[in-house]
């Protein structure tokens, strides 16, 4: 039957949230790399395939991307290898009706739920306006605002715990003791074991599996703390509590402490702090970047803004003395996001070039300059050297977003990098950036090379580089390991992780013949395959009709 139950949890997991892609309103990986081809008629044939006999002991690895924060301190993301994760999304999907409900915390404020763009989380930590208001609502009447987080909450969770939180302790040692039959969530145990080389510790951090999972499980430990009377909001893993009492808020910190030891997490002591209120809402530094950019825009009668070229240095000159200032804060992304919506077009060379050479120092700054040119790709040209030296500067630091992006620049700009530049990519043996170098062509027989070599591998050293192989292999240049089927799957409907345009497959034609809103309500729904064959008739027959001599 065709997937129509809950497909936008489907859709979400499998097109939308498979790679990391929470962020807004700028991503973690840069747009030339997409799951979109990935849907979830095609995800589902990569669950369902019979493991070959080396492959079901041998469990897999993922690709490990290191994201640059705001302090240049990277934090580990990873884009698991398409069968596991495949697994993963199809067991979520089938359960949804039992698990939705307890994913939806009413304390939580990144929980699943079906976003414009198909996205199932999108890390906004909400708007500023409606942070506000729930701040001043829920602390209303308290003396005292608790914050802290849990220590390396994705890495720690225990994967034994997914039964714990969908069925309850007492009922999973039963099962244990009795040998009974397995729940659903004892098979979501065994594949996320899978997904992570068989290990019982440690979720991905990224796609949108992980995501669910540590919702099911904090949703839990939210329970806890309702029921104990207590008011707060979560966003992921940070809590932040109010309090009547100083003694209250003591209370807060040991009774969350208990609940997540339950779940063999632990909170992060250095992150927790008991402040008396009232306290200002804004941090200071956003109140200072707010009053200075409103000082330099200037108001047209028709109520748009803008801001020329010396008030905008002369704005980034104040953000960076408070950058420098401030370590605690990301001030130069939020400087820089705030900035460009008002940038006048006559600024955006000297912005661009400002923005260059603070993407050297910080790397986080890099999906900016995205931003900043879109459609203008001339504006890149001057910067072959600096985008070469940031490549050169982050490869040293094993830095993988900041290869990305500035290979996913020069790639839109066209522009050559410098034989160093190429060099330090092919060897730092980073996924993202040698599959992005590869689509550039610059050095097409060294890529290969250092591919060819990753095949003969063992297991987990391919499952490292599987988004490499896997394109080149979609691209016809290397061969792929006979116990990848599911490269040939994905091959066979045209999945391609950095595709070259926004032709749509006959997959995603088939996501939006499924969607169609104004489809009849008792129409039976296709399978892909009839569907594509549908299709393919209809548009035959309007040939016909329109050349009925074949001329």
């Amino acid at each position: 039957m065709a997937i129509i139950h809950h497909r936008h949890i489907y859709e979400g997991l499998s097109r939308w949230n498979y790679f990391p892609n929470q962020k807004a309103p700028v991503g973690e990986l840069p747009p030339s790399v997409s799951t979109r081809q990935f849907t979830p008629e095609i995800a589902a044939l990569v669950a369902s395939y019979d493991e070959p006999r080396g492959r079901r002991s041998a469990r897999y690895d993922d690709v490990s991307y290191l994201m640059t924060r705001h302090n240049n301190v990277p934090r580990e993301l990873a884009l698991i290898h398409p069968r596991p994760y495949a697994r993963l999304a199809s067991k979520i999907w089938e359960h949804w009706d039992e698990l939705g409900p307890l994913t939806n915390s009413e304390n939580s404020a990144i929980k699943p739920e079906q976003h414009q763009d198909g996205r199932m989380f999108i890390m906004n930590y909400e708007d500023a306006q409606t942070r506000t208001t729930t701040a001043l609502e829920t602390s209303f009447a308290k003396r005292f605002r608790v914050e802290t987080d849990i220590a390396g909450c994705f890495h720690s969770i225990y994967s034994h715990s997914i039964p714990w939180a969908a069925v309850g302790f007492e009922r999973e040692k039963a099962r244990m003791r009795e040998n009974g039959a397995q729940h659903w969530s004892n098979e979501l145990d065994s594949l996320q074991m899978a997904a992570r080389r068989g290990e019982t510790v440690g979720l991905a951090i990224g796609p949108g599996t992980s995501s669910v999972l540590v919702e099911l499980i904090l949703g839990r430990v939210d329970t806890k703390l309702r029921e104990a009377g207590f008011v707060f909001r979560r966003y992921i893993d940070d809590y932040i509590g109010y309090c009547e009492t100083h003694e209250k808020a003591n209370e807060f910190l040991t009774t969350l402490g208990t609940e997540l030891a339950a779940y063999r997490l632990r909170l992060n002591l250095q992150k927790t702090t008991i402040v008396a209120l009232p306290e200002p809402l804004v941090e200071p530094w956003v109140v200072a970047l707010g009053s200075e950019l409103n000082s330099r825009v200037a108001r047209a009668e028709d109520g748009t803004t803008r801001i020329f070229t010396p008030d905008a240095i002369q704005y980034l000159d104040f953000a960076t003395r408070l950058n420098n200032e401030t370590r605690d804060g990301s001030v130069l992304k939020y400087a820089v996001g705030s900035l460009l919506p008002h940038l006048d077009d006559g600024a955006l060379f000297s912005v661009a070039s400002y923005l260059v050479n603070l993407s050297w120092h910080y790397p986080a700054l890099l999906p900016y300059l995205e931003v900043l040119v879109q459609d203008e790709r001339e504006l890149l040209a001057p910067y072959r050297e600096h985008i070469s030296a940031i490549i050169v500067e982050n490869a040293k630091h094993r830095r993988s977003d900041g290869m990305a992006w500035p290979l996913h620049l020069a790639k839109r700009a066209k522009i050559q990098l410098s034989p160093e530049a190429i060099a330090s990519v092919i060897a730092s043996k980073d996924c993202v950036a040698c599959a992005l170098l590869f689509e550039l062509h610059q050095a097409d027989d060294a890529v290969i090379e250092f591919a060819r070599e990753t095949l003969n591998a063992g297991y987990h050293d391919r499952d490292q580089q599987w988004l490499l192989l896997y394109q080149l292999y979609y691209r016809d240049v290397i061969q792929r390991a006979e116990d990848d089927l599911s490269f040939e799957i994905l091959r066979n409907h045209k999945v391609d992780f950095i595709p070259t345009d926004q032709k749509e497959t006959d997959a995603e034609e088939y996501c939006l013949y499924v969607n169609n809103p104004f489809r009849e309500e008792n129409e039976p729904v296709l399978l892909l395959n009839d569907w594509v064959a549908a299709r393919n008739q209809q548009i035959a027959a309007r040939v016909r009709a329109q050349d009925p001599f074949g001329e």
